[in-house]
């Protein structure tokens, strides 16, 4: 099974999390979401038949507002998903972030 630069993403399917009885097998140079099943993952630990494989997105946010038109930032929020507009400020843009500090 050769399937390698196929731009496959997301997670590794299931019947995938353990290594299949397959000889021939590849899935390598795809988008697959870390991290991957340790018999797949690169060598000397794994076969490298998965790798490489990318970060999900962040799933949060630090939203920057202003009350003067994005001249002198008032507030930076962390919010998940997306940055809301709230009434009475500018939106003036976002920096995907891990997670949330105070």
């Amino acid at each position: 099974l050769s399937l390698q630069n196929n731009m496959l993403n997301g997670t590794l399917p299931p019947f995938l999390q353990q290594n299949p009885r397959i000889t021939s097998f590849d899935v390598s140079n795809n988008q697959f979401t870390c991290p991957l099943p340790q018999w797949c993952s690169s060598p000397p630990i794994g076969t490298g038949k998965c790798t490489p494989c990318i970060e999900p997105p962040s799933t949060y946010f630090c939203c920057s507002y202003s009350d003067d038109g994005c001249k002198t930032i008032v507030q930076n929020f962390c919010y998940s998903l997306s940055c809301p507009n709230p009434p009475g400020f500018y939106f003036c843009g976002s920096t995907p972030i891990s997670a949330c500090s105070q």
